[in-house]
């Protein structure tokens, strides 16, 4: 299972992320986010990690924001993948696919007409369905997960959206045949964008307990 685990904001919770077996460590680059790492994270480190740490995807989250703003933060930061949340059409994806992956966020409720994705099929990595009013988890709200039965198409996809410790059971028991992974936030929050480390890292050891360590014990 890919776990994803958004809105970091500190360094010295990046760097301990990194030790985790986490696949995709998200950055959100939105002004008005109470997480918005633009001013705090380093791009010094985020470049180290990129050597020392190449199983680990530095991934930036944007909505509506420019493509030059993009880029330049995929140049900046090192960022293996974006993360878009806005309005972004199928051909800005697939222009940004020849940087870097893209994850294409859909805001899902009973109304949500699962067609559109179809327009973003071959243009994105993955898809993230999330809930309504919700920015990388940043709500802390989830949806009906049942809605995804309406979801019949190839790309694989992430969940997020409210999960947190006590949604164990429920993710253990979610079954989807392009069921990926997910995308934690907030509930594994001391407040917004500062992880509560110990609680990450017990979820991520639960859930992947084979990778868990596996970049200090290779370089050990």
């Amino acid at each position: 299972m890919i776990i994803k685990t958004c809105g970091i904001r500190e360094n010295e919770d990046l760097i301990s992320v990194s030790s985790m077996g986490i696949d995709y460590a998200g950055f959100i680059f939105v002004p008005t986010s109470p997480r918005d790492a633009s001013a705090t994270l380093d791009e010094g480190l985020t470049e180290l990690l990129s050597r020392s740490v190449p199983g680990l995807k530095k991934t930036g989250v944007f909505c509506n924001a420019e493509p030059e703003e993009i880029l330049d933060k995929i140049e900046r930061f090192h960022l293996n993948a974006v993360q878009l949340h806005g309005n972004e059409s199928p051909e800005c994806c697939e222009e940004l696919m020849e940087k870097t992956e893209v994850i294409k966020a859909f805001a899902v409720d009973e109304e949500f007409d699962f067609e559109k994705t179809v327009f973003y099929e071959g243009k994105c990595t993955l898809f993230l369905f999330d809930a309504v009013e919700s920015l990388a988890g940043e709500s802390g709200t989830s949806f009906d997960w049942s809605l995804l039965d309406n979801y019949n198409g190839q790309t694989s996809f992430l969940l997020s959206g409210g999960i947190g410790p006590a949604s164990a059971i429920q993710l253990l028991e979610f079954d989807h045949p392009q069921f990926a992974g997910i995308d934690i936030n907030n509930k594994f929050e001391i407040y917004p964008g500062k992880k509560n480390i110990p609680s990450l890292s017990s979820f991520v050891h639960a859930f992947k307990p084979i990778n868990y360590g596996l970049y200090w014990k290779s370089s050990a």
